[in-house]
């Protein structure tokens, strides 16, 4: 409000100025990296050594994640 005051459409202006700074700022961190290809394809094969299935390791992440919020 302080910066567009509290008349007509002040709330409008405020909300399209937040997400058009936010849209460019990530358009700027994903000008950073360079999409080639399939990205499913770009990471496929990479926990194949690992020996536990994708559930197991959601579960671990779980109970990883919810020490660090314990502690």
């Amino acid at each position: 409000m302080a910066v567009y005051g509290y008349g007509r459409g002040a709330l409008s202006k405020a909300a399209e100025e937040a997400f058009s700074q936010w849209s460019s700022e990530k358009e700027k961190a994903l000008s950073l990296f360079e999409f080639v290809g399939d990205p499913v394809e770009a990471i496929e094969g990479l926990l194949e050594g690992v020996g536990k299935s994708g559930v197991e390791l959601q579960h671990e992440a779980r109970r990883i994640r919810a020490r660090k919020v314990l502690r």
